[in-house]
Parts: C-alpha cells; structure tokens; sequence
C-alpha cells in the first residue's frame, strides 16, 4: 500500500468516526501523502478545508509544535489522565490557561490574549 493510501485510508477513518465533519481544517505540511490526488481530491467531498504550508517555509507549522509540545509537558505528563473526558478536560483547562496566563516568549512576553 502506498503512502498516499495510508493516509488517505486514515483521515477517511478519522471523518467516519464524527457525524458531521463540515467545516473542519486540516492543515498539512506539503510531504508527498498531502499532495496525493487520492487525499486532496477526498477532502471536499466531506466538506472539509484544507491549508497547507507554504513551500519551502518549514517554520509555519513552528508555533502550533511548540503549543503541542507545552501542551504534553505540562497539561498531559504531570498528571495520571484515566480516561477521554479527563483527557478532554486537561486540554480545556490548559488552553484557557495557554491563551490566558502563559506568557510567550514570541509575543515580548505577554499573553495570546
């Protein structure tokens, strides 16, 4: 199976598992599963919007990493999470407090807020 399948297979695996996907982003970087005919094609089928990274600017995906990466070591790791809706509470209450109270090193030190 190609790597155009393989992803292809698994966003449509992703969107089965919603009701309704309408309105969704996904955003991607411009590696070669993400400019398949199979996975660009597949997209507005399930009305969803796709953005992408500009060529040859590997920082435009820099800030969102970065906000994945705090979101692990600090929302995820230093707690024992049993479950998906304690899950999806950590990530709530750690975006609040992202967006609120965390100051960015990017933004002179201030809040995204």
């Amino acid at each position: 199976m190609s790597i155009q399948t393989k992803s292809s297979l698994g966003v449509r695996s992703a969107f089965r598992k919603r009701k309704d996907v309408t309105g969704v982003v996904i955003h991607s970087d411009r590696g070669a599963p993400y400019t398949s005919h199979l996975y660009y094609d597949m997209l507005p089928k399930v009305d969803a919007r796709i953005t992408m990274s500009r060529g040859g600017k590997c920082y435009d995906n820099a800030s969102i990493e970065s906000f994945f990466s705090y979101l692990k070591t600090e929302g995820f790791y230093p707690y024992h999470i049993r479950n998906l809706a304690e899950a999806q509470s950590r990530i709530e209450k750690y975006i609040r407090f992202y967006n609120r109270r965390r100051s960015q090193r990017t933004l002179n030190k201030l809040t995204p807020v």
